[in-house]
C-alpha cells in the first residue's frame, strides 16, 4: 500500500489507522476508480483563478502521490494565494500541516483583502 505519508511520529492514532486499513485489506477497485477519476477529470485553471477567498495551499515536499510543483501551481493561479510547503510531510495531513493552517487563520487579515470583508474562522 503506497501511503504516501512522508515523515510521521508513532502514535496509538495512528497505529490504528493502519491496523484498520490493513484489517480491510487491499481493493483494486478503489485504486482503479480513483485514477480514472484523475485522468478524467478536466483542469481547473478558471475557477481556480475564480476565487475570491483567501487561500492556503499547503504541500508536503515529500508527496509521492502528488508532485509538489502542482500545489504551488494552484497557488499561482489562485489570486494572492499562500503556498506553504512543509519538509518531510507526504500526502497525508500531519501535525506539522495541521500547524501551519492554524498559524495562517490566525493571523490578521491582509489589507488587499478583495472581497472587503472579513468573516472570521469558522
Amino acid at each position: 500500500m503506497a501511503y504516501g505519508a512522508g515523515r510521521l511520529t508513532d502514535t496509538p492514532e495512528l497505529r490504528a489507522e493502519i491496523e484498520d486499513s490493513y484489517a480491510r485489506g487491499f481493493s483494486c477497485g478503489g485504486s482503479a476508480r480513483h485514477a480514472l477519476a484523475t485522468l478524467i477529470t478536466p483542469d481547473r485553471p478558471e475557477l481556480l483563478r475564480s476565487i475570491q477567498a483567501q487561500t492556503l495551499v499547503v504541500h508536503g515536499d515529500q508527496d509521492t502521490c502528488i508532485d509538489p510543483a502542482r500545489g504551488a501551481a494552484a497557488a499561482d493561479i489562485i489570486p494572492n494565494a499562500q503556498y506553504v510547503l512543509l519538509p518531510g510531510v507526504g500526502h497525508i495531513v500531519d501535525d506539522l500541516a495541521c500547524d501551519a493552517a492554524l498559524d495562517w487563520l490566525l493571523c490578521p487579515a491582509p489589507a488587499e483583502n478583495t472581497t472587503g470583508e472579513n468573516h472570521g474562522v469558522a
